[in-house]
């Protein structure tokens, strides 16, 4: 009996080694927690539902109003004034997972940070082995097994967030000027909501499981030596439109060839949050062959706004040789200007204090460019595909404080393919897919310069009725990845559902 009860002594002391080694790196998908910066912003919503409903494979279309928001080169071939009105009504959800892999040393700690185990405040700063002795109420729950981490009944937490409204207006009106055809066009996009949020329930620092951050610390080598991890729960949200006032100019140069060019500039303003609430500290001891457990209270809040500003222009160019046309969209590098304003709460056991503070970053966007084509055989049936590159990893942030949770972004090559079928002449049924790879590279990844991939697909129709055409949309979006660690895996699920119905005058 006496053997057994050194064992579990043994253990629960080298069990540490192990844990405080790997398992201290509990983050989630965008870095431990960034700050609140230009989050959010990378997402570039064109609008448009028979755009949309064709997955944005838009690049080389030509005699549509919706090219106004992808290639202006394509509002050439307009057969007369047009204008149009979109709205959407959408969802977004977030949730995650944390899958821990305790073995015959990870035991105690990896119960307390899944959440089947709470340690009782009577034991605080207690050795945790000596509190496992004396602690007659150490219960441990039964963890789930075999759900796919992904699910909603294995996810930690879950957010929704709801978006309708009003998306975008446009009107096109060609003309003739010294015998060639122009199209004069302008427009209002309300973009799609940002919609950014992150969360992490186990935010342990130091990481000294993941030295990625620069923060990892010294091994504790000698008996007195003591290094403190402080565990909270992370949590950053930002919401708000971003609007865009557009003015647009194609030009055909003969049948074969026409340009455009675009100017944009966007604005708005969004509201954020973000805590970082302590649960508790980890002190590991004695060469770190044992760990104390205390809870402790350190709460910072810091809720504010945001107001972006932008302007960039898009330039355009379509050629089409019989059935099949080529088009490319070009973007110049832009700066995106965040002013903010924001108060910070912080809160003890024993006291509370705010302080405000304003400042300006900026976001210098590198040059960017869409190429595609579009197959029409025959007059009832078409495909088109684009593919648009985004070099995030070139862009410069220029922040008004230091930041040492900011990191590179990851380029962003997405690809879009979409079809459209006409079974009657005033009907069409269109289908598309796009991808969207994310900014952010996920802790642990194989593939260190590209993204997790955000997929969408897309179904919709269009119906003509005397001098109106009515537009329908349905996209459904979802992104898996996950975080892998020596000690856990975190499984990040996101999907959207968005609804889009647009009516165009066509006379």
């Amino acid at each position: 009996m006496q053997t057994d009860k050194n064992n579990k002594l043994r253990n629960a002391r080298n069990l540490v080694v192990f844990v405080m080694l790997f398992l201290t790196s509990m983050v989630f998908s965008q870095h431990r927690g960034d700050n609140l910066s230009f989050q959010g912003t990378d997402f570039v919503n064109r609008n448009g539902v028979r755009a949309t409903a064709m997955g944005g494979a838009f690049t080389s279309m030509s005699g549509e109003l919706d090219a106004f928001f992808w290639n202006p080169a394509g509002l050439t071939g307009l057969p007369g004034f047009q204008a149009t009105a979109n709205f959407s009504s959408g969802e977004r959800t977030w949730r995650e997972s944390q899958d821990y892999r305790p073995n015959r040393q990870v035991v105690t700690l990896s119960f307390i940070l899944d959440g089947l185990y709470m340690p009782n405040p009577e034991f605080n700063g207690w050795i945790d082995n000596e509190a496992f002795f004396e602690d007659s109420t150490y219960i441990v729950n039964e963890p789930l097994l075999g759900a796919d981490g992904y699910s909603e009944e294995a996810a930690d937490w879950q957010k929704q967030l709801d978006n309708s409204g009003l998306n975008n207006i446009a009107a096109a009106l060609p003309f003739n000027f010294s015998g060639k055809e122009f199209t004069v066009s302008a427009g209002y996009t309300r973009q799609q909501n940002i919609f950014n949020y992150d969360r992490n329930q186990t935010h342990l620092t130091p990481t000294i499981a993941w030295d990625g951050y620069g923060d990892l610390p010294d091994r504790v080598t000698a008996a007195d030596d003591s290094v403190r991890i402080t565990w909270s729960d992370y949590e950053r949200q930002r919401t708000g439109p971003l609007r865009t006032i557009s003015a647009a100019l194609s030009f055909a140069l003969n049948e074969q060839v026409s340009f455009g060019l675009s100017y944009n500039r966007l604005s708005g303003e969004t509201e954020e949050f973000q805590s970082l609430n302590r649960i508790g500290n980890i002190d590991l001891v004695q060469g770190i062959q044992i760990y104390k457990f205390s809870y402790d209270t350190l709460n910072v809040q810091t809720a504010g706004v945001s107001d972006f500003s932008a302007s960039n222009l898009n330039l355009g160019t379509i050629v089409k040789f019989g059935k099949l046309s080529l088009g490319a969209n070009f973007t110049p590098g832009y700066t995106i200007t965040r002013d903010w304003n924001s108060t910070t709460t912080t809160a003890t056991a024993d006291s509370v204090g705010t302080e405000s503070a304003s400042g300006s970053d900026k976001l210098k966007v590198p040059f960017s460019y869409a190429v595609g084509f579009n197959l029409n055989p025959h007059e009832r049936f078409r495909i088109a595909f684009d593919i648009e590159h985004r070099p995030y990893s070139k862009s410069e942030f220029t922040l008004n404080r230091e930041d040492e949770t900011l990191r590179s972004w990851a380029d962003q090559t997405s690809f879009r393919v979409g079809m459209e079928v006409k079974p009657l002449s005033n009907l069409s049924l269109l289908a598309g897919y796009r991808n969207i790879p994310q900014v952010f590279i996920p802790d642990g990844a194989a593939d260190n310069e590209n993204g997790p991939e955000n997929e969408f697909y897309t179904i919709g129709a269009s119906l003509g009725i005397s001098f109106f055409r009515l537009d329908a949309a349905y996209e459904f979006g979802s992104m898996k990845y996950y975080d892998v660690y020596f000690s856990n895996t975190n499984f990040a699920y996101e999907k959207s559902n968005n609804l889009l119905l647009g009516i165009t005058l066509t006379r």
